[in-house]
């Protein structure tokens, strides 16, 4: 909304007061956003609204300084806005797919045209070369109406004229995609981390697990969950959103499947899901990054009410590069009492791991669950953990089509009410030997 007032006002108001009255409006607007923005550079509501979040800034501050009227910036507050930038390329995975948290979907298509100068602004190749896959994947230069139609959110005539004044710099920019090898955004409580895929390179991973709460921008309860792609296809998938309805942002939102817990990778502990609001949060979170290691902890008991009687409940993801695995654990301590004296009143909940899979799981043998086709097991003790799978079903709109209505989840439900257990779970690469199937 600032960003087309901006240029409504460059454009149309002729009188000098009205003119400064206004763009002082737009700066005082801006200070406020940016105020409110994680110095990570986290879009909260997902990548989805990242060119209406922090590219909408950046649009805003560039037209300001093109009229000679900049928004002063301290250099902690430039780097903010650079990592706003950035927030689109530590996202993406591969072939325009990305990092769907929030509401968000699983392929996404940005903006060139606030992309592109974006990262020319900050003298960011990573963007700008992203910018430069986009536009020769989709044939902008010959046909540029083709991203117009597809990028969901229509650009403004601003950005068109922008991206126009920076074809030559555009054409003579090289073409890549961004991958993040590791990256953690601290405030936001994200970790991406990955394997670089090769031609003699048999298994390539990409992992992204997040902390934060359940009162964010957009939210879906899902404190703790992950994503893994194995090869550049998904295997354990956050479903992301779905076709806007008004119960998606009324009173029912977490009636809705792809809001709750129980339908993202997460444990119910207790029988319980975990509830919407700022309070229900990760803690104690931490990132650990090494050549042959990155891995994200945290502490999800107070993602969930205190009738789940966690004392704690430790999740770590880590990607275990020279080990060719992603390794779950989840380490964890109920009040012992407090679940004693339910089953004496003959109330037993199970606790559970939730795991959403693309494409149909096949149960190889107690504790091996093939993936994807067979090329990815999921090793798990079945002395420790029993699992059921069931099919989603999910009604026609946008999560079904970007899915192909080809989701499963799985229920690694706990043999025994354990007060008090570290339970491991891994996802492996499988290598099939030619002439084998």
């Amino acid at each position: 909304i600032t960003s087309n007032w901006l240029e409504c006002v460059m454009l149309c108001e002729k009188d000098e007061k009205k003119y400064n009255e206004a763009i002082d409006g737009v700066k005082a607007d801006l200070r406020v956003f940016l105020k409110g923005y994680p110095d990570d550079g986290g879009c909260e509501e997902g990548v989805d609204y990242w060119d209406r979040a922090g590219a909408s800034f950046f649009e805003s501050i560039y037209f300001l300084d093109a009229i000679g009227k900049p928004l002063k910036l301290s250099e902690q507050q430039r780097d903010k806005v650079h990592n706003m930038g950035r927030f689109i390329t530590n996202m993406h995975i591969k072939n325009l797919s990305f990092v769907n948290f929030s509401d968000a979907k699983s392929k996404c298509l940005p903006n060139i045209n606030i992309l592109f100068p974006f990262g020319l602004y900050f003298k960011d190749n990573t963007m700008m070369e992203f910018a430069a896959f986009i536009a020769k994947k989709h044939n902008y230069l010959s046909k540029p109406s083709y991203l117009f139609q597809r990028t969901g959110n229509y650009p403004p005539l601003g950005r068109e004229l922008l991206l126009l004044s920076m074809i030559k710099d555009l054409k003579g920019t090289k073409s890549a995609e961004p991958r993040a090898i590791d990256d953690f955004l601290a405030n936001s409580q994200i970790m991406v981390a990955s394997t670089m895929p090769g031609k003699n390179v048999k298994h390539s991973w990409f992992v992204a697990a997040k902390g934060g709460n359940n009162g964010e921008s957009h939210n879906h309860n899902d404190v703790g969950n992950f994503i893994i792609y194995h090869n550049d296809t998904p295997v354990i998938i956050d479903l992301g959103r779905d076709t806007y309805t008004s119960q998606t942002f009324g009173n029912r939102r977490y009636e809705l499947m792809n809001n709750r817990s129980a339908y993202h990778n997460v444990p119910i502990i207790n029988g319980l899901e975990q509830s919407q609001g700022k309070r229900f949060k990760a803690l104690e979170v931490s990132h650990q990054v090494s050549d042959s290691i990155s891995a994200i902890s945290m502490n999800l008991a107070k993602a969930y009410t205190k009738e789940a009687y966690a004392d704690y409940w430790l999740r770590t993801v880590s990607l275990k590069r020279t080990k060719n695995r992603v390794e779950i654990t989840e380490n964890y301590k109920l009040d012992s009492m407090q679940i004693e004296k339910d089953r004496m009143e003959g109330e037993v909940f199970d606790n559970q791991i939730v795991l959403l899979c693309y494409g149909k799981p096949i149960v190889k043998l107690p504790g091996t669950i093939l993936l994807q086709g067979g090329s990815v097991a999921l090793k798990y003790d079945s002395s420790v953990l029993a699992a059921s799978i069931e099919k989603i079903v999910m009604t026609d709109g946008i999560m079904k089509k970007q899915w192909n209505d080809n989701i499963y989840r799985i229920m690694l439900r706990l043999n025994d009410n354990y007060p008090k257990k570290e339970v491991k779970y891994s996802f492996e690469g499988i290598t099939v030997k030619k002439g084998r199937r």
